[in-house]
């Protein structure tokens, strides 16, 4: 299976839960490196499995993801992605870290086609200087990196 044809992901929208993690002026962002066939940085997050509360999808995802124990906190925004074959509608939430160690983890439903090849708290000066097809889309809608945490309402990430 070739990740970067993206279909894994295809042929139906998407609930994605997605969190904020910030340590000074940095916030934690995932490289999911085959996805669009370049290195893509992204907030911890991933979809909802049916009957699952959207904190404890928060949760999950964090733990596979990244090896975090986190709390969800209060909700943000959402995004609607759609790039490619993708199509996903995205809640972001902030998130305060509770325990476990920074980690570059898996995510399950991929098996031995894993994408994630980094997590790090990148600072929002680093951000800024990265190319927006680099990025989630979100980025690319606001000023300055750092004003994704102050964000509210709907926004069309396409």
């Amino acid at each position: 299976m070739d990740i970067r044809s993206e279909d894994h992901f295809t042929g139906k929208p998407r609930i994605r839960v997605c969190g904020l993690a910030t340590r000074g002026d940095s916030i934690l962002l995932l490289n999911h490196s085959g996805l669009y066939g370049r290195d893509f940085w992204s907030p911890p997050g991933g979809g909802a499995i049916f009957g699952e509360k959207s904190a404890e999808t928060l949760v999950r995802e964090f733990r596979e993801e990244c090896g975090l124990v986190v709390i969800p906190k209060n909700y943000l925004f959402t995004c609607a992605v759609i790039r490619g074959k993708i199509h996903a509608l995205e809640l972001f939430f902030a998130v305060e870290v509770l325990s476990g160690q920074l980690i570059t983890g898996i995510d399950p439903e991929l098996g031995d086609h894993q994408i994630l090849t980094a997590a790090e708290y990148l600072p929002f000066s680093t951000i800024e200087k990265m190319k927006s097809e680099n990025l989630h889309p979100i980025f690319s809608k606001l000023s300055h990196p750092s004003d994704i945490l102050g964000t509210s309402g709907f926004h069309e990430c396409t």
